[in-house]
This record gives structure tokens, C-alpha cells and sequence, in this order.
């Protein structure tokens, strides 16, 4: 697969999701969320019965949905699809 990385300021209140989202909007890729806050598809991957979109907030795989974890200035997000 591809890799690409982004950097960017975090501000208050910011969550992976939304960090994710800034980063699609600079990068030009489409991105999908569901209402409860989980990444449903990136540049055209969606998530499926086989693999899914998994996240990682300083090397440590994230539990909560994403779109409810706030992210603080030089934390690192990690999206991986498996």
C-alpha cells in the first residue's frame, strides 16, 4: 500500500478523526466516517469483513472509536488498514 504522512498543529478539542480529516482535505483524498465515530474508508479503502482500518495513538492501538479520542500537541497518529 501507499504511505503518506502529514504534520500539522493539533488545537484544542481536535480528535483523530478530525486530525485525519485536515490531513485528507491537504492531501486530496477522500475519507468516510460513520455517525459513532469510527473511519469507515480512506482514498476508496473501506473497511471490510477481512480488513479494517485500525488506529494508533503513540504506537498504542486505540480502543474507543477514534472520532471520540482527543489528540495534544506532538502526539502521532498511525492509521493502518489490517
Amino acid at each position: 500500500g501507499t504511505k503518506r504522512a502529514f504534520e500539522g498543529q493539533a488545537a484544542s478539542g481536535m480528535t483523530v478523526v478530525s486530525a485525519l480529516r485536515l490531513a485528507a482535505a491537504a492531501g486530496g483524498f477522500p475519507v468516510a466516517t460513520s455517525s459513532n465515530g469510527d473511519i469507515a474508508a480512506i482514498a476508496g479503502m473501506a473497511n471490510g469483513s477481512r480488513k479494517r482500518w485500525r488506529s494508533y495513538l503513540n504506537a498504542v492501538a486505540i480502543a474507543e472509536r477514534p472520532g471520540h479520542i482527543e489528540v495534544r500537541p506532538g502526539d502521532r497518529i498511525l492509521l493502518r488498514y489490517e
